[in-house]
């Protein structure tokens, strides 16, 4: 036979059914699962809005950049070609001592 008081013994269980038993334990009905959807759904309303907000910003960002990115390539590339054909139009009128830098 267990003693009382001890831990783990049948009394002590009794104890401690009988002290939550005098707990007031919060509702649990439907009016606090409706709360509780709700509350979930506004949650996830609220991170779904802030998702998209920084997906929006994030495309915008990779637009702008690669848009930028694209702009000063193609201009290093015109600027090399104009140089080109600069030289072969001088070479065509005969001038021969034109050169063209073979930069990179």
């Amino acid at each position: 036979m267990a003693v009382a008081g001890r831990p783990g013994s049948r009394a002590d269980l009794r104890s401690i059914r009988r002290r939550l038993a005098d707990v007031s334990w919060p509702r649990c009905g439907r009016a606090a699962n409706t709360s509780r959807r709700l509350d979930l759904w506004r949650g996830l309303a609220i991170f779904g809005a802030a998702s998209v907000a920084v997906l929006a910003a994030a495309s915008i960002f990779a637009l702008v950049s690669s848009s930028l990115v694209a702009y000063l390539l193609s201009r290093r590339l015109v600027r090399r070609l104009e140089r080109l054909g600069k030289a072969a139009e001088s070479l065509a009128a005969g001038d021969l001592s034109q050169r063209v830098d073979a930069r990179c």
